[in-house]
């Protein structure tokens, strides 16, 4: 683990030169160096530099993977997409989040937060800040759960903040349903007291959703909800 924050922090810290060709603004380019969360959309930029790349299968896509550092291709065997995000020191971070409050569009999140504090979760109307520990991962539930699960597991909502004295790095891999998977209330999840909160839909709609607006807390779920009387 302090390896892969080692190799991170030596890609971000790389000249600007080295790092351009995997610039886009394009969410459907699989491969990516971007900065805040959806650069079309916003007026205000976030505070956050990120690395977006597939994982698997790895003999496959290994090769789309960043060439430097050398050691960037020795990251671990994951079966989910990884980001690799870097929130640099800010001057002033009362004035911008590394990230708003979101929550992650797809199954199950798992992060290493390096050692530097900064992720946030909401809990009974209070944000909570999830201290880092040593050698040890944050496992969050994304949106697709909360609807397979008709809502009786919900989606952490969640946000990055800045502060003015240490860069941050954390490195999370989202393991979620392919684009024509299709996503639903399961069945055992839906009877006559609990009816269906959700409708039907593939995972590439919601996919799409969630890229064509900025990060709006879990706006993304209420598109897809069934008015219930």
């Amino acid at each position: 683990m302090k390896n892969m924050m080692g190799i991170a922090k030596e890609f971000f810290e790389m000249p600007v030169e080295d790092r351009a060709c995997l610039y886009s603004e394009d969410p459907k380019q699989l491969v990516r160096l971007s900065t805040s969360f959806n650069i079309r959309k916003e007026k205000v930029l976030h505070w956050r530099d990120y690395m977006r790349h597939p994982c698997h299968p790895l003999e496959e896509v290994i090769g789309s993977w960043p060439e430097k550092p050398a050691a960037y291709r020795s990251f671990g065997r994951h079966s989910q997409v990884m980001l690799t995000n870097y929130y640099p020191s800010c001057p002033k971070p009362d004035l911008t989040f590394g990230l708003p409050s979101h929550s992650d569009p797809d199954g199950i999140t798992v992060l290493m937060q390096g050692d530097v504090s900064g992720l946030q979760v909401l809990k009974n109307g209070n944000w909570i800040t999830v201290k880092p520990l040593a050698n040890a991962f944050v496992v969050n539930l994304a949106d697709q759960m909360q609807v397979v699960s008709n809502g009786r597991f919900r989606s952490v909502e969640h946000r990055a903040v800045t502060n003015a004295s240490t860069a941050r790095i954390s490195i999370p891999t989202f393991y979620g349903p392919s684009k024509d998977a299709s996503i639903a209330p399961a069945p055992t999840m839906v009877d006559q007291d609990h009816p269906p909160l959700y409708r039907g839909y593939k995972f590439e709609e919601f996919f799409d959703v969630f890229w064509s607006q900025g990060l709006k807390r879990k706006t993304v779920l209420d598109h897809f909800k069934i008015e219930n009387p």
